[in-house]
C-alpha cells in the first residue's frame, strides 16, 4: 500500500518522469515481493509487450529468470488460492519466452541464462532428448568460445545418455542412431579442442 502511495504521489509531482512503463513495473514488484508470481508476471508481460524499448524491461526480464528459476528448482504455483500444483511446464514456458525476447547473443545476458537453465532442467529430468535440442539451439549461436564448447560436449552427452538409458542386455534392439550422434560429435569435440 505505501509503495502505492508513493507511486501516486510521485506521478503527482512528476508527470513527465513517471510513465505508464515504470508503474507496471512497480506494480509488478508489489506482486513479486508480496509472493504473488501470476499477477507479478501479468504485470510483466504487459510491460514487455506495450513498451518493449522501456529502460525496465531489462528489470523485468530478470525478474521474470528469477521467478522460472524458482518454478524449475521446485516451487508450486497455487490456483484459485486452494490448489498447489507443479509449476515446471510454467517455468520452461517463462524461459522459452525469455530466449525468444532476449535472444543467444550476449554471452551473460538473461536469453542466454534462460536456455542454459532449460537445458540443464531437461538433463536432470533425464529428458535427454529435449535436452540435446537445447543444446543443439545454443551451440547454432555460439559455435566457438567456451559456451559453444559445452554445448557441444553435452549434446555428446545426452546423446550417449538416450541411448545408454536402455539395459545393456536389450540395447542391440533399439536404433542406434544416438549412438552413432553420440560419436560423431565426439569426434568434432576431439578435433576442435585436443588438448
Amino acid at each position: 500500500r505505501e509503495v502505492k502511495e508513493a507511486l501516486a504521489q510521485y506521478k503527482a509531482d512528476f508527470p513527465e518522469q513517471i510513465g505508464p512503463d515504470l508503474e507496471l513495473f512497480v506494480l509488478g514488484e508489489v506482486q513479486y515481493w508480496r509472493d504473488r508470481y501470476t499477477k507479478a508476471l501479468t504485470k510483466y508481460e504487459k510491460l514487455l509487450k506495450d513498451y518493449p524499448g522501456s529502460e525496465y524491461a531489462g528489470l523485468a526480464l530478470e525478474r521474470q529468470f528469477a521467478m522460472a528459476t524458482e518454478y524449475l528448482q521446485g516451487r508450486k504455483k497455487r490456483i484459485l488460492g486452494i490448489l498447489t500444483l507443479s509449476a515446471h511446464e510454467d517455468g520452461i514456458e517463462m524461459m522459452e519466452k525469455i530466449s525468444d525476447r532476449a535472444g543467444l547473443d550476449e554471452p551473460n545476458g538473461v536469453g542466454l541464462r534462460a536456455a542454459l537453465a532449460v537445458a540443464e532442467y531437461y538433463e536432470t529430468r533425464e529428458m535427454y532428448n529435449e535436452a540435446y535440442l537445447k543444446w543443439s539451439e545454443i551451440a547454432s549461436y555460439w559455435e566457438v568460445g567456451p559456451t559453444g564448447k559445452r554445448a557441444l560436449y553435452r549434446m555428446a552427452e545426452n546423446n550417449l545418455a538416450a541411448y545408454n538409458r536402455y539395459p545393456p542386455e536389450k540395447r542391440w534392439n533399439y536404433d542406434a542412431s544416438k549412438l552413432v550422434t553420440a560419436k560423431t560429435y565426439y569426434q568434432k569435440y576431439l578435433l576442435l579442442y585436443p588438448e
